[in-house]
């Protein structure tokens, strides 16, 4: 679906059909944000923030029922958890929209923040001296979700020398594919 001009949601699949058409399917991949960044940064604050709401609309209602005043603060509190949801809408976009693509030329990263802005990446395999994974927190590390840094020979022509690709899962199986296209 696309919204805006920045905010397709079918990006990924386009991108990418479009290079696996291009340099063929064996030899590029997307890589995705793991499952346990949508548990830890979406889902667990939304199921918090849902309870939380639920307790104080319902003991809202059970000791203030009869005043006039009770629906504005039951829509105000709505309103709150409105706002407060925001960084969790916004984490659940970066889970969705977020990607790499690698193809043997290159590694694409692209980057939704928020509805209305994308950055695109772009690093060539020309220069690629490393690929690290880099722990962040204990709990990913405990499931294997580390991030991705690829960093390149610096350039005058090559203005981009890091790429991070944060909470990506099994990195050391993506880093071992990435190198069997790249032959590094």
């Amino acid at each position: 679906m696309k919204l805006f001009s920045n905010f397709d949601t079918k990006k990924k699949e386009k991108m990418l059909i479009h290079y696996q058409n291009q340099f063929g399917s064996k030899n590029v991949f997307m890589v995705q944000k793991s499952k346990l960044f949508r548990l830890i940064r979406v889902f667990l604050p939304f199921m918090g923030y849902l309870i939380l709401e639920i307790i104080i609309i319902w003991a809202w209602i059970y000791f203030f029922w009869y005043s006039y005043i009770s629906y504005f603060i039951i829509g105000f509190s709505l309103l709150i958890f409105l706002v407060f949801s925001r960084p969790i809408i916004l984490n659940y976009l970066e889970y969705v929209m977020d990607f790499l693509v690698i193809t043997p030329k290159e590694v694409i990263k692209y980057n939704q923040e928020g509805f209305f802005e994308r950055d695109v990446q772009t690093m060539s395999l020309i220069n690629l001296k490393t690929i690290s994974v880099k722990k962040r927190w204990l709990i990913m590390s405990i499931f294997n979700n580390w991030d991705m840094i690829f960093l390149s020979e610096w350039t005058w022509g090559n203005l981009i020398w890091e790429i991070t690709f944060h909470c990506v899962s099994k990195p050391e199986k993506i880093r071992y594919k990435i190198s069997s296209i790249v032959k590094l």
